[in-house]
């Protein structure tokens, strides 16, 4: 027997993107005894690949652990992330480590909002995906204004670097200039854009 409608509604889905070479995430938990009608949050994703040492030191979040019944757990301030317009203010923080593309460490934070407060309740709940993913896409516009000098990502080996190593292709891929020869023999539509003469 298949699930039904109210199985789904009841459970919770994301869905990710990336907007101007951020990435985020938008999530649907569903519906509870806490939460009738279910709660919409979305969440920026940042590493410190993308940004310089400088300002990846303004995006980074504090570490804070505490103990609660007895037991220590870990938790990360958010309140000191740059304020870009998330609804009802940042209510979700983590910081993580990973292994990076090349072979070393590397930090990511993701910050995040719902919209479980009050006055979302009083309106009846009306958001949906579209409206958040409008509201998460322009928050990452207003951080990507604080934070104009980034690093760009190459679309074939995911290597990041200045964006003066980058070229664009006839696909309108950015791809670094050391993946030139490798990406062009992988994909015919890889190359180098062609310049249009005046």
């Amino acid at each position: 027997m298949l699930p039904t409608l109210d199985d789904f509604l009841a459970s919770g889905a994301r869905w990710n993107g990336e907007h101007h070479g951020v990435h985020y995430e938008l999530s649907w938990h569903g519906r509870s005894e806490y939460q009738e009608s279910g709660i919409w949050c979305w969440y920026i994703i940042v590493t410190d690949e993308q940004f310089y040492p400088e300002e990846w030191t303004l995006l980074r979040l504090k570490k804070q652990d505490r103990e609660l019944n007895g037991s220590w757990h870990r938790f990360w301030s958010y309140e000191d992330f740059p304020d870009v317009d998330p609804h009802g203010g940042w209510t979700f923080g983590e910081q993580e480590t990973y292994l990076g593309k090349d072979g070393k460490k590397h930090e990511k934070v993701k910050v995040g909002c719902d919209y479980a407060h009050s006055w979302d309740r009083d309106g009846g709940y009306w958001h949906g995906r579209a409206d958040i993913e409008r509201d998460v896409k322009a928050s990452i516009e207003k951080l990507l204004k604080l934070f104009p000098r980034r690093r760009v990502r190459c679309a074939y080996s995911g290597k990041w670097d200045d964006a003066d190593k980058f070229f664009t292709t006839n696909a309108g891929w950015q791809v670094h200039v050391d993946s030139e020869a490798k990406a062009a023999e992988m994909h015919h539509n890889w190359r180098r854009a062609e310049r249009v003469q005046a």
